[in-house]
């Protein structure tokens, strides 16, 4: 990411405080936490759709249980709370444009529209679905942890193996 602008604020000492205390809670920096603030504060519809996906993720409500009990000694509070919000930002790329159901995923179908000329009424006709492998979700999953945690990921760590899991349980197409 470029940096376009550098700000200086002046906080009170007990609004620094809170700061930190806000950033080593969540495992993340003073500037991160900012960043966050400010996202929520100017795309607020953002911040409520994280919610909504948060709270309708079968994968975040089953946190502990998709998790061997080895990531809770792994990684402290913070670092998963990181990874939950790695994991959503994945989920919200999909969400709404690609399902999974019979062991793949589609890009959600699409309805084309066209006449014929004998026709006085357009035939609608349904696409044939779009399949999107896994080899591109494990690419885009791989993207997200660089993006939100650095490093070099190569799509055969467990924890991509996971998340890929939890987007064939949150992303069902409809019947």
């Amino acid at each position: 990411m470029k940096r376009i602008k550098q700000y200086r604020i002046r906080l009170t000492e007990e609004e620094d405080d809170l700061l930190k205390q806000k950033a080593k809670s969540l495992g993340t920096s003073v500037a991160d936490v900012i960043r966050m603030g400010i996202n929520y504060q100017i795309d607020d519809l953002r911040g409520r759709k994280e919610i909504e996906l948060r709270n309708n993720s079968e994968f975040i409500k089953n946190w502990e249980k998709s998790f061997e009990p080895s990531l809770f000694e792994r990684f402290e509070r913070g670092m998963q709370h990181r990874l939950q919000i790695v994991y959503l930002s994945i989920l919200n790329e999909y969400k709404g444009s690609v399902c999974y159901a019979d062991g793949r995923f589609e890009v959600v179908s699409s309805i084309n529209e066209f006449e014929e000329s004998s026709e006085p009424l357009p035939v609608v006709e349904e696409a044939q679905p779009e399949i999107v492998s896994e080899e591109t979700v494990k690419v885009e999953i791989c993207q997200s942890l660089n993006r939100f945690l650095g490093g070099e990921w190569t799509g055969d760590e467990w924890i991509v193996q996971i998340f890929l899991s939890g987007l064939k349980v949150d992303l069902p197409c409809s019947i």
